[in-house]
């Protein structure tokens, strides 16, 4: 793992700096500053350089690449800062990937081509690189739930890429909070329509922007089939289908842990299957 720099501590809002260290720093130092600036009403932050295969100049280059990493308590979540729009939904931590076309794999019909094979084989070098980096803030902070999104679509779980939750209660929460939602609005669009009528021009980035028209209309159909059964939705539920989960996707349970993504190239997976799965009367 690389190099740790601009730790900066807020209280209660964005403008309220009370620690910045812009140095570099080791893993125990921004360990030991996490443990020292722990609270509720606190966001961390912190950069942290590793190495990382590029295509900028299409053969493959390896370079310095840097990734954005916050976290932050209960109390800031509520404290009105827009970027965390929703704790129940965005969670308590947060992973920023800069210039996220290195983490893409391709998959189309030509990508047995021998330059797409040896690009292939360093994007997973470089999603190997950031899950350690994932892995290591989830066993240092332990957040309620952790997602890995990128930025051509809102924040809301089936459009993430990564899911890591820290007991199976908070799969069940998530969903029964997303049908509330499908029913009212997110409250940080107030204006748009809610979620019980798809509308192509208001919802396109709610079903994300890289997803067909077509796709955004049939993900809502589906969710919104699956979401009339979500009271039927418990620990259970979950369990059984980390059981028997379909080869589309892979999940780890750690203890009550659960981890959701498509391995080795998450970032060109959405994990809506998992919810879907969840979700299904016939579980």
């Amino acid at each position: 793992m690389g190099s740790w720099n601009n730790f900066c501590a807020r209280e209660e809002s964005i403008l309220k700096r009370i620690a910045v260290n812009t140095s570099p720093i080791s893993m125990t130092e921004i360990e030991e500053l996490g443990y020292f600036y722990d609270d509720p009403s606190h966001m961390l932050s912190a950069d942290i350089n590793f190495r990382c295969w590029t295509f900028d100049d299409e053969l493959p280059k390896e370079e310095e690449f840097l990734l954005s990493i916050n976290a932050w308590g209960s109390r800031y979540a509520d404290s009105g800062d827009t970027r965390f729009n929703d704790a129940n939904l965005d969670g308590y931590a947060s992973i920023n990937i800069r210039r996220p076309s290195h983490y893409y794999a391709a998959l189309e019909a030509d990508s047995t081509h021998e330059d797409m094979i040896e690009i292939n084989s360093c994007v997973k070098n470089n999603i190997d690189n950031i899950l350690n980096v994932i892995v290591s803030l989830i066993e240092r902070i332990r957040p309620e739930s952790l997602k890995v999104f990128d930025d051509e679509g809102l924040r809301l779980p089936f459009n993430a890429h990564y899911a890591y939750y820290r007991d199976i209660s908070g799969v069940v929460r998530e969903l029964k909070y997303l049908a509330k939602l499908w029913e009212n609005g997110l409250r940080w669009y107030p204006k748009d329509p809610s979620l019980k009528e798809f509308k192509p021009q208001h919802h396109s980035a709610y079903f994300h922007l890289s997803r067909t028209e077509a796709e955004r209309q049939l993900l809502w159909e589906r969710l919104s089939y699956s979401l009339l059964y979500v009271d039927l939705v418990s620990e259970e539920t979950v369990k059984k289908v980390l059981k028997d989960q379909p080869p589309s996707f892979s999940m780890l349970l750690n203890d009550q842990s659960i981890t959701v993504l498509s391995y080795p190239f998450f970032m060109n997976y959405f994990i809506d299957e998992f919810f879907l799965s969840v979700l299904s009367p016939n579980v």
